[in-house]
């Protein structure tokens, strides 16, 4: 076990940009640290602004299980970025997308600017893992629906499906239904939304319901699988 302390932090100048930025350099993986926080049930947001404020990851002790957990949320993100740059030749990245390589690489030493995604690293490897286990079951939308394309729907369809995002900007609830060709439709509701609560009584009741509105046929970020992005609807019983 390791005792979450032991942190310096410096200065240096990024030379390509000629801008001051801050690390903090860890004598232990932090998403380790980050993986114990969640472990021990600590509200991750208010370990960020901690962490941010005081250098520091208080008295949490970080296990073996963590670190190994850590060790396996690394290399789930560099081999997913690294097949996203194969699939991509010529294609810049998302800032996002570059910020997060640099953090993978950097290990123990953590841009300041950075800290967001060290702290929802974990969280989202999870909600990855249950999407793509969510996906083998389905079909991708076929080409003949272009990205973006505007898409009427009204049919029957049947729940499979929800799966939370938990993020410092999105507090989401991701529903998916599929149609009689084993293809998806996703609808995120925000949690403090009534109509979450109104979708989660619909459906316990039955799981099977027409649906009438307006989707748009697109990629899901961060996966290869195409589906239909309800926009407005109505479900009919």
């Amino acid at each position: 076990m390791t005792l979450a302390q032991n942190i310096s932090v410096w200065d240096t100048v990024d030379f390509q940009t000629k801008e001051k930025k801050s690390y903090v350099q860890f004598s232990f993986d932090p998403l380790a640290g980050v993986c114990a926080c969640i472990r021990e049930r600590k509200a991750v947001w208010d370990f960020g602004y901690n962490l941010e404020a005081t250098n520091s990851f208080g008295d949490t002790v970080i296990t073996a299980d963590d670190e190994e957990l850590a060790a396996k949320i690394r290399k789930y993100f560099l081999n997913k970025h690294l097949i996203w740059i194969l699939k991509n030749p010529g294609r810049t990245p998302s800032k996002y997308r570059q910020d997060l390589y640099r953090f993978l690489e950097n290990g123990r030493q953590v841009d300041k600017d950075h800290f967001r995604i060290l702290i929802t690293l974990p969280q989202f490897y999870e909600e990855d893992k249950l999407t793509l286990k969510l996906f083998e079951n389905y079909n991708s939308l076929p080409d003949t629906y272009r990205e973006g394309e505007t898409v009427p729907v009204d049919s029957e369809f049947e729940y499979v499906g929800r799966i939370q995002r938990n993020s410092r900007k999105a507090k989401l609830t991701r529903y998916y239904f599929k149609n009689r060709r084993n293809q998806l439709l996703l609808k995120g509701i925000v949690n403090k939304e009534c109509g979450k609560n109104l979708m989660d009584y619909i459906i316990e009741l039955n799981p099977s319901v027409k649906i009438l509105g307006q989707a748009t046929a697109k990629t899901q970020t961060g996966f290869d699988f195409r589906l239909l992005d309800l926009d407005n609807f109505e479900l009919l019983r």
